[in-house]
């Protein structure tokens, strides 16, 4: 007869906090997801400035540089990039070899150094 006390102390825990998990998944994703909002908003919002202008209803998109619009798309490369911590976060707790890890935990610490750095920068202008 298997010893089902091991079997129930492995799953019982899993199965109680499931639905915590969940609802932090969704939880994380709606964060990003408005995160990579925001971000998009600073690249057009920074773009609209470089006009002169001080309010929205003041700027137009007419002869804007090039300048400020690859400055602009700066940002929403970030906000792409934003997208993909949680992939990786998720990948580093999943991967069953040490290789992978270290390597997704390189990919995830290199995602929030450049999205710290962009935004910093991005302010500073």
């Amino acid at each position: 007869m298997a010893k089902l006390d091991n079997i129930f102390n492995k799953f019982f825990p899993q199965s109680q906090t499931v639905g915590k998990g969940i609802f932090l998944y969704r939880l994380a994703w709606a964060i990003e997801i408005t995160i990579a909002c925001i971000g998009i908003l600073i690249g057009l919002l920074i773009m609209f400035q470089s006009k002169g202008g001080t309010s929205l209803s003041e700027v137009t998109l007419t002869n804007v540089q090039i300048d400020d619009t690859l400055f602009a798309l700066i940002f929403f490369i970030v906000a792409i990039v934003e997208l993909t911590k949680i992939p990786l976060a998720y990948a580093v707790y999943y991967a069953q070899r040490t290789f992978w890890r270290v390597l997704f935990i390189f990919a995830l610490v290199a995602v929030n150094v450049s999205t710290f750095e962009t935004i910093i920068t991005g302010f500073k202008e």
